[in-house]
């Protein structure tokens, strides 16, 4: 008898069925096609937000640049840029207002980001307002992202694309 157990147990065969096989498959199918959607939006969301961050970021920068270039803080005898290399469009902070002034408006977004260690931040799908009504929500000189690359939709302001040789006197 132990004989014929070990027999039926060595020569039986599990497998699944072809049926078994055709339901998991769907099932499988079902899920993907309502997590995938589900990844996109979340994946588009946190780019948007990432975009809307990166604008905000670089946008408090410029500010904070422009006035320090302005008062001397940022010069070109004492300050240095993230990586190490010396500040060249700045004025010494024995330099009278007015030269310090147009150091100031002549900071690019370039210098911006390289003082700052942002290098990485893509302004392709940056756009600043240079004209606002009173109606808008949009501020003057104030750097927006837009997730679809075009100009953001506002009645009453007016964009212009953001680059890296934009200067901080268009902006303030």
């Amino acid at each position: 008898m132990n004989t014929l157990k070990k027999y039926t147990v060595k020569n039986s065969k599990k497998a699944f069925t072809l049926v078994e096989l055709v339901v998991v498959i769907a099932i499988l199918a079902i899920v993907a096609a309502i997590a995938v959607p589900l990844f996109m939006g979340i994946m588009a969301s946190a780019t948007d937000a990432s975009g809307d961050e990166q604008a905000r970021m670089l946008n408090e920068k410029c500010k904070i640049m422009y006035s320090e270039v302005r008062l001397g803080t940022i010069n070109n005898t004492d300050s240095k840029n993230a990586d190490g290399s010396d500040v060249t469009y700045a004025e010494p902070k024995s330099a009278s207002l007015n030269d310090r002034i147009a150091a100031a408006d002549n900071v690019t977004i370039a210098n911006v980001k390289l003082y700052n260690g942002l290098k990485s931040i893509n302004c392709d799908n940056f756009y600043y307002c240079n004209h606002t009504s009173d109606s808008t929500k949009y501020s003057v000189g104030t750097i927006y992202y837009s997730e679809d690359g075009n100009f953001p939709d506002s009645a009453g302001c007016k964009f212009v694309k953001t680059t890296d040789t934009l200067t901080l006197g268009y902006l303030y």
